[in-house]
């Protein structure tokens, strides 16, 4: 498990990764929504499915992005958070990824996590979203065999 906490080059923005490898049936049942209410945040709505393009030859992975308020607490403290599964060179966010990934030997888990501020809650802007499409292209270089790509 490793935990990087890293700041886009192009907007300055600090987004947390989380990224996990391990055997496909805890990684897979382990989702944001058990991890961050366990942590006293609630999620403000159902995660929603998202399709971002990777790369200029029509590549694109599958995300599911939530965000999450802090319960119980004075000042208001959101989280906009992206997550996806990588596993054969692809990374896919699958309605039910225990299922999908019933059979794989491992799993990849990447979260980004970004703390909203005003300005962000305003423009509807997705940090995390862009972060990915940013990050996913080197994650694929370091931890796919070409063969897998």
């Amino acid at each position: 498990q490793s935990e990087l906490d890293l700041n886009d080059q192009v907007h300055g923005d600090e987004v947390l990764v989380l990224l996990v490898c391990g055997r496909a049936d805890p990684i897979a049942f382990h989702t944001p929504e058990v991890c961050f209410e366990g942590q006293g945040y609630g999620l403000m709505a159902d995660p929603i499915d998202e399709r971002l393009q990777i790369s200029p030859d029509a590549r694109s992975v599958t995300i599911k992005a939530g965000r999450f308020r802090k319960l119980n607490s004075i000042v208001p403290e959101l989280l906009e958070v992206a997550w996806t599964w990588g596993h054969g060179g692809s990374w896919e966010a699958p309605a039910d990824a225990r299922l999908t990934y019933a059979s794989s030997r491992y799993l990849y888990k990447l979260y980004a996590v970004h703390a909203e501020g005003p300005a962000e809650i305003q423009s509807g802007e997705k940090v995390t979203e862009a972060f990915l499409r940013q990050s996913i292209p080197n994650l694929d270089l370091a931890l796919f065999p070409q063969s897998e790509r």
